[in-house]
């Protein structure tokens, strides 16, 4: 079963999201960083179809990035708060001597979970983004924060993905307190997916090679399909 999420008004994550055990049976209502799903719709009105997660081996590094309003960010802000049919809670205009701040939350380690892909755990996922290329993973999110929360990330050391009773959580470190985001309570009004490039493996059997941030072109040697690897194969061959 798959649900659709609209990003303006539905794209709030909580801390946990169901792992792929069966693409039939994805129960998640909300999607997290690191589900893989399609992009559909247009800037400002953005859908992201969930399809499963991946199972996660070990700690997957995110980063945290403060950034000041712009006035393409402020906008797509308004927009969200509009779908909400809301008032937006932050002021913004250019004469402001301190603009507002918003925070930009990205999955950096793709070599990490790129190699967590390739992993017997997510052949099931594996298999399914070998047929489908429109499939991506969601990779990074903007959101504005106004309680607490705000605290607990801006003093963050470390923040990672990782596996906690079978579900993707994101976890600040802090010392040595470990605590996990309470994603409820983020607006988040922008996200950001990376697309799957593709290479054989030693048993000539296909994997992710690396994973391109927007839909970028994919370096030399490597496929946007992996069905081109058959065909480049059977080129081969002949």
């Amino acid at each position: 079963m798959k649900y659709t999420y609209l990003m303006f008004g539905y794209l709030l994550l909580f801390t946990a999201c169901t792992t792929l055990k069966d693409l039939q049976t994805v129960e998640t209502v909300i999607p997290c960083v690191g589900s893989v799903g399609q992009t559909k719709g247009r800037v400002f009105s953005k859908e992201f179809q969930k399809i499963g997660e991946p199972r996660i081996s070990q700690p997957i590094a995110v980063s945290l990035q403060s950034k000041a309003f712009s006035k393409t960010s402020y906008k797509a802000y308004q927009k969200y708060r509009g779908h909400l049919g809301k008032q937006v809670s932050i002021a913004y205009n250019d004469s402001l001597a301190v603009p507002p701040r918003f925070y930009e939350l990205r999955i950096t380690d793709l070599v990490g979970i790129k190699n967590v892909l390739n992993q017997e755990s997510n052949n099931g996922l594996l298999h399914y983004l070998e047929d489908d290329r429109s499939l991506a993973m969601l990779t990074g999110i903007s959101f504005v924060v106004i309680n607490r929360q705000q605290q607990m990330l801006e003093e963050a050391q470390h923040l990672s993905l990782v596996q906690k009773d079978g579900h993707l959580v994101l976890q600040v470190e802090n010392g040595m307190l470990n605590m996990e985001i309470d994603m409820k309570s983020l607006e988040v009004f922008d996200f950001e997916t990376s697309g799957f490039c593709w290479q054989a493996n030693k048993r000539n059997q296909p994997e992710i090679a690396v994973l391109t941030r927007n839909r970028e072109g994919c370096p030399r040697g490597t496929e946007k399909t992996a069905a081109k690897l058959d065909e480049t194969r059977q080129y081969l061959k002949l």
